[in-house]
């Protein structure tokens, strides 16, 4: 009875073991319909499988490609190749990826990197070529995104942190981006190299903003350094330059992206400092117009003013009084999306009572301007000092190694002077003294 019992028992397990195996699915499927497949004997590392997942989502989301039919496209990772493959083999049904089970190792490496996002572009895009390789900042852009995803770098969905872009924008010290874009990696170590990765993060979820699917900007761009024979440079001008100058009619390029760096910046969660904010209202609540002529036109000399004159103009019925004020709404409720929730509130009020303005005598005029104004730089005031008070506080209750310690980490470890390009001259060249 005992035998028998064992013998069936065995016969359950095996019943059990061959369900399981049943179960297990051949391929993984992506949320954009990508297939994962991991051929016989290969290593099924989770690194690697959400390595996968995270980069062909982030595709999908940042650069519009567009969703995979099913059998379409495959990823087929196989421990005969090595970690350094990434191969696009392309046949009449059906395009692969082909990889190394442990591909994951040489994702360390900056230009295996840009290779892999690359084939998997072109893939989910099914676009031939691949004649040349994506810019530096795109990887690097990547980088950042997908270790925000991971971090509190992406504090809820759309809304993203930007340590360093803050401070340059408090400083007054934002870059050229558009010169970026023609940054190489192989310049930039250590904090320098997270640094461009959180700029470049920011430039990649600003132009993936003003895409679409009808009218992909970064989308086209990618494709199209992977594709075509014109410089990078070309290719932005026709696509992110273009979409960029085209959202803001009159903005320049520049400007945009100042406009859109403060946006990304500074929201509900991450406000603007009450000390910057005091300093930037006045600036926005600033107006030119031109004086009226003789024949009823705005085409005189142009005179500065500010948002109190808007009460006086829309009396007068000056030409540009409308749009003046209509500008004026929107300057101060963009600038309101960057304070905390508790100060909105006042920001909006001020919005509301310019909003309200009509030039006759009773729709409050001046003397409302001025008192919602002052009641808003109250707020900020308020917003300053408790501001002051915690970072006093913070300083007196934590220890200064543990406040300070991402500054102290980066002064105590060694950093070359030299860029890794340098570096890497450096080293050829004692090489070469060296041998001889």
């Amino acid at each position: 009875m005992g035998t028998a019992w064992g013998r069936g028992l065995a016969v359950m397990l095996m019943m059990v073991a061959g369900v399981a195996v049943a179960a297990e699915p051949a391929t993984i499927r992506t949320v954009s319909g990508t297939e994962i497949l991991y051929v016989a004997a290969a290593d099924r590392s989770d690194e690697g499988l959400e390595y996968l997942r995270a980069l062909d989502r982030e595709v999908g989301r940042l650069f519009h490609a567009p969703p995979v039919r099913r059998g379409r496209f495959r990823i087929v990772l196989s421990p005969e190749r090595g970690a350094d493959v990434a191969v696009l083999r392309r046949m009449e049904q059906q395009t692969e990826l082909l990889l190394g089970d442990h591909f994951y190792r040489a994702a360390e490496q900056f230009d295996f990197r840009r290779r892999l996002t690359g084939l998997l572009l072109l893939a989910r895009f099914d676009s031939a070529g691949g004649i040349r390789e994506l810019p530096d900042w795109v990887v690097m852009g990547l980088d950042g995104v997908l270790a925000a995803n991971r971090s509190s770098g992406r504090i809820a969905r759309n809304v993203h942190y930007y340590p360093l872009l803050r401070a340059l924008i408090l400083s007054g010290q934002l870059p050229d981006f558009r010169k970026l874009t023609g940054v190489r990696a192989v310049d930039f170590s250590g904090v320098a190299l997270e640094g461009m990765r959180e700029l470049c993060r920011f430039m990649l979820e600003t132009a993936a903003q003003y895409s679409s699917v009808g009218n992909n900007a970064l989308g086209d761009y990618a494709v199209g350094c992977l594709n075509s024979n014109r410089r990078a440079e070309e290719v932005y001008e026709a696509t992110i330059g273009q979409a960029l100058s085209t959202t803001r009619p009159g903005m320049s390029e520049s400007a945009m992206w100042e406009w859109a760096a403060n946006r990304a910046a500074f929201n509900s969660r991450t406000p603007r400092p009450g000390v910057a904010s005091l300093k930037r209202l006045p600036e926005i609540l600033q107006i030119e117009y031109a004086t009226v002529g003789k024949d009823g036109t705005a085409s005189g000399a142009m005179r500065k003013g500010t948002f109190l004159d808007l009460p006086r103009l829309l009396s007068e019925e000056h030409p540009s009084a409308v749009l003046l004020q209509r500008k004026l709404v929107a300057a101060v409720r963009e600038f309101g999306a960057g304070l905390p929730g508790e100060v909105l509130p006042y920001s909006e009020t001020l919005a509301a009572a310019i909003e309200q303005q009509t030039g006759s005598a009773f729709a409050g005029g001046e003397s409302q301007l001025r008192e919602a104004l002052t009641e808003l730089e109250t707020a900020l005031k308020h917003q300053a000092a408790v501001e002051k008070l915690l970072e006093n506080v913070e300083k007196e209750q934590v220890r200064s190694y543990l406040l300070f310690r991402r500054e102290l980490e980066e002064a105590s470890t060694p950093d070359d002077a030299a860029s890794q390009a340098v570096a890497a001259f450096l080293k050829e060249t004692e090489k070469r003294y060296l041998e001889e």
